[in-house]
């Protein structure tokens, strides 16, 4: 699904703001939900509709960064990172 993409455009900003992290996840496409023009768009260029998400990669991602987070935190604050049943995902501080 990722033929033909690259980051090379995004990588100065990149640079420029130093992330813990940076991580391309795969999401989600439900024709019903769009307008006509979405839909004739993603027909045109033969995009698969559904729901590509990867929730354990994107959680091992998250925790990953968090772990970070937390080593280079100097007020001995932690990040946690928290998933609902719905997969909405909130970081406390």
């Amino acid at each position: 699904m990722m033929d033909g993409w690259s980051f090379d455009a995004q990588m100065a900003i990149a640079r420029r703001i130093q992330p813990q992290g940076i991580a391309v996840f795969h999401g989600t496409i439900d024709p019903d939900t769009l307008n006509f023009l979405e839909r004739f768009a993603i027909k045109n260029v033969k995009a698969p509709t559904g729901d590509f998400r990867d929730w354990d990669a994107i959680a091992e991602w998250a925790n990953d960064v968090a772990t970070s987070l937390n080593a280079m935190t100097p007020l001995n604050l932690t990040v946690t990172v928290h998933q609902d049943s719905e997969r909405n995902d909130r970081v406390d501080w």
